[in-house]
């Protein structure tokens, strides 16, 4: 259920056009060299393996996002697999406690504490560093678990691995983090010479291409993390914040927000406190007593609290709170996860401890996460609702700069030319059909039905105090021959011409009070309307759900005359 909702909630609500740093990416397609694109800077990261990803999306698929949501739902596939697997060869002696960690794992790499991400196309290149990087530990664990008699003959798997890290490291930064959680492995373990002069030559390449390739003026926006390195009481504060969120997230959903988030930076507290302890324990113990999946969780572990270092070394000044946005949660539920395969493999031999402690945190997550679940997929589609607000201002032509920079992209300049350059190829928004419904005849594109196979109004018209030549329109709308709300609603002027277009999908409580078969339908629309004729000469329309027939909609005394 938690993964069929997710894989929903991933393709209902992604960004229908280049959110935040994406226009950036698309900005860079259209305005400058292709060498440029392929050589895009992200902040701190360089994600030049991804890019060939983003061409191909844009290119074979028109840029709009569907391929690359569903690589990362497919590197969340990935590294849950991967944790499963791990753990599988572990402890295969109880077949239910399998089951119940791998429902685990799965459950919390699609849980929607991922929605930002999920609905987010850009953000397949965090996914495929960590993911990357978990492969990458695989390798080092099948060298480090055969380091007596065959690393000879094993050079493959460091090679393999060193590989992996690249390609992980410029996808998203926190690959750099895995070179360091690696060489940590390598020393501890007592590799061979040869084995640990390969990892750390590739990884002194990595460092030096990066140092070449990286955007100083990142420091421009963010802390600067020699400074924070001066501050290490404010930094731990932050890594608690960081690791706390995934409780959190659990908890508000069953008590008060305050109660919720005491118990979240309890358990984050001690929980960083266990990781450390078992990360010395792994580092110190000998290899026949914390065999593969100790030194796997000590991996993910070093790997997660090296990426949440990072996070606070260059974003502390953003404060405490800002650590538990949910674009972290790749890092923020990995710790999480890292930890109980640490659980397994320590306690591994104490079978009814092992076996009773995994089934009940399997348990007591699931009861909390449903909830959770369900909460965050109505957040997503709000979120979802206010991005396709802006997507409106855009396709009808409105200059509704301050909804545009706070929802899309801060720079309208810049907006606007990716705007261009999208519609003149097609792409993002642009392949679909209605943006160019606007400005055709309506009697070229539908046929008419009568007024009786819907219900519904063209509530209200207004200038939002700010827009200029244009109006914010909006209403609510229902297909009674369907039973279900229309997706888009037309305005048409006195000729029968489209002037805007408006999409439904905004709950309108004050509609299901009196309409109770529609409670819960959210049948509100919005949109926006360029005025060349006064608003009041213009008539709504829902597009009923065959895509092909008109329904004319009421209007309130709301719309003003002129």
């Amino acid at each position: 259920m938690t993964v069929a909702l997710s894989v929903q909630v991933a393709f209902r609500d992604m960004h229908v056009f280049p959110f935040w740093d994406m226009a950036s990416l698309h900005n860079v397609y259209f305005e400058r060299p292709k060498s440029n694109f392929f050589l895009f800077r992200d902040n701190e990261h360089l994600p030049f393996a991804v890019m060939p990803l983003f061409l191909a999306d844009s290119v074979l698929f028109r840029a709009q996002g569907v391929s690359l949501v569903a690589g990362i739902l497919l590197f969340n596939a990935l590294i849950a697999v991967l944790l499963i697997d791990e753990y599988r060869r572990h402890a295969t002696r109880s077949t239910v406690t399998l089951v119940m960690v791998s429902a685990l794992f799965f459950a919390n790499m699609f849980w929607l504490i991922h929605h930002e991400n999920l609905i987010w196309p850009k953000q397949i290149h965090m996914y495929m560093s960590a993911g990357f990087t978990l492969l990458a530990f695989r390798s080092l664990v099948s060298v480090a678990d055969h380091a007596d008699d065959a690393v000879e003959h094993r050079l493959g798997h460091v090679v393999s691995a060193c590989v992996l890290m690249t390609i992980a490291t410029f996808s998203f930064a926190y690959g750099a983090v895995g070179w360091i959680a690696a060489i940590l492995l390598a020393v501890s373990r007592r590799w061979p010479r040869k084995a640990l002069t390969v990892l750390v030559a590739a990884f002194l390449v990595n460092i030096t291409i990066y140092a070449i390739f990286y955007n100083t003026r990142t420091l421009d926006n963010h802390t600067n993390p020699l400074h924070a390195l001066g501050r290490p009481l404010e930094v731990a504060e932050y890594l608690v914040y960081y690791f706390s969120a995934p409780v959190l997230a659990l908890m508000r959903t069953v008590v008060a927000e305050p109660i919720a988030r005491a118990i979240a930076l309890v358990a984050s507290s001690l929980a960083c406190m266990a990781a450390i302890a078992g990360l010395v324990m792994v580092g110190i113990g000998h290899r026949r007593q914390h065999g593969r999946l100790a030194q796997f969780a000590a991996l993910v572990l070093l790997f997660t609290l090296g990426a949440a270092m990072m996070t606070a070394l260059s974003r502390l000044d953003f404060g405490v709170y800002q650590s538990q946005a949910p674009r972290y949660a790749i890092v923020q539920v990995l710790f999480w996860n890292g930890l109980t395969l640490l659980f397994a493999a320590l306690f591994g031999h104490w079978a009814r401890l092992h076996a009773s402690g995994l089934s009940a945190l399997a348990l007591l997550v699931s009861l909390l996460l449903l909830p959770s679940q369900v909460g965050l997929a109505r957040w997503s589609r709000d979120h979802a609702d206010g991005h396709w607000t802006a997507v409106l201002a855009l396709i009808n032509g409105v200059d509704d700069e301050q909804m545009l920079t706070t929802t899309i992209f801060p720079a309208a300049g810049t907006l606007k030319s990716v705007a261009r350059g999208l519609a003149v190829r097609g792409w993002s928004v642009y392949a679909r059909p209605q943006p160019w419904w606007i400005g055709r005849p309506a009697a070229g594109l539908f046929r008419n039905a009568p007024a009786d196979r819907c219900m519904g109004f063209f509530d209200a018209a207004s200038d939002l105090g700010r827009l200029a030549n244009a109006t914010y329109v909006q209403g609510w709308a229902w297909d009674a021959a369907a039973r279900r709300v229309p997706e888009w609603v037309v305005l048409l002027d006195d000729d029968g011409i489209i002037r805007s277009l408006a999409r439904s999908g905004l709950p309108r409580e004050d509609v299901g009070a009196v309409h109770p078969h529609l409670a819960g339908s959210r049948p509100g629309w919005r949109g926006y309307a360029a005025n060349a004729d006064p608003i009041a000469a213009y008539q709504a329309h829902a597009v009923l759900s065959d895509g092909a027939t008109l329904c004319p909609l009421g209007a309130h005394t709301d719309v003003p005359a002129d």
